[in-house]
């Protein structure tokens, strides 16, 4: 499979907030080509019961790629997500038990599965409602 196809510097270059682009950008151009790559191999897997797109699947490796890119480098945009979601649901993202959250808040640094469950949830339901 050739993902430069699906994950080609423009398309994701365009998506930047600026126009000089840099080898940071690159680093995180590899990251989301082999996100896209780990989740067309799950698409392909006989139990998946998703029906995703090219595109769908690229949209969800470049929001999982930006997660980590704001993680890593502490820019705030998922603190502020998580920040909203304690004022509404009175923890740090819906759907799980706060003991799994605190589990996950222990087990990982920087990167919690549980965020990254969401974010595919929440991406694949707005691609859902596009069709």
């Amino acid at each position: 499979m050739n993902i430069n196809k699906f994950i080609n510097i423009h398309w994701f270059l365009e998506r930047k907030p600026y126009p000089n682009h840099s080898s940071y950008d690159l680093f995180y151009l590899k990251i989301c080509r082999d996100i896209y790559k780990l989740l067309t191999e799950l698409q392909n897997d006989d139990e998946c019961n998703m029906e995703l797109e090219e595109e769908d699947i690229r949209e969800m490796a470049f929001v999982i790629t930006g997660y980590f890119e704001d993680v890593v480098n502490e820019f705030g945009f998922w603190n502020a997500v998580l920040k909203r979601h304690r004022q509404i649901f009175g923890k740090r993202i819906p759907f799980y038990s706060q003991e799994t959250l605190l589990k996950s808040v222990e087990d990982n640094d920087d990167i919690h599965p549980a965020d990254i469950h969401y974010l595919l949830y929440s991406v694949y339901m707005v691609l859902q409602q596009e069709y």
